[in-house]
């Protein structure tokens, strides 16, 4: 990815990442900021969070008032979405589809700044309670994905710093 983007080849770029398995940042949908004072909201469910699906058009009360899921802003591809700057402890909500032609076992590679939880098809496949900066591929979670669409709920809880 590196070598493309020097080269200024970003189309070919593009192009091998989606061959790849790679969830593009511009597919995932976002919503947040929730409150996590204290570290709060790890355990607290702002959404349904064994949901397998999500209503584009509900309001929540976030932080700062009424919010809903919002597409990644995010285009550069580097395998990080940024869910806020300067947003000390808060929550916030990642939802992607994919798509398998058939039931297959794959890795899901993850991290989270700071504590995070990975939902797949509605079903808790990983926890992290730990609060670090992240590092891209940190954990890898094996899961199988059914034939069509297939949906992954992110969860993030950031204390301070970056949020990703």
């Amino acid at each position: 990815m590196w070598l493309f983007r020097h080269q200024t080849a970003i189309e070919k770029a593009e192009v091998h990442i989606q061959k790849t398995g790679f969830i593009t940042e511009d597919t995932w949908l976002i919503l947040g900021p929730f409150d996590n004072a204290g570290g709060i909201g790890y355990h607290k469910a702002y959404i349904e969070e064994d949901a397998m699906q999500i209503d584009t058009s509900e309001k929540y009360d976030g932080i700062d008032g009424q919010i809903s899921w919002q597409k990644s802003e995010d285009d550069m591809l580097n395998g990080y979405i940024s869910l806020g700057d300067n947003v000390d402890w808060g929550v916030a909500y990642a939802f992607a589809t994919v798509t398998s032609p058939d039931e297959r076992e794959v890795l899901l590679k993850f991290d989270s700044d700071d504590q995070g939880k990975v939902w797949l098809n509605g079903e808790e496949v990983f926890t992290n309670t730990g609060a670090h900066s992240v590092r891209i591929d940190r954990y890898t979670i094996p899961v199988t994905l059914k034939p069509g669409g297939n949906s992954i709920l992110v969860k993030v809880c950031n204390e301070e710093v970056k949020w990703e």
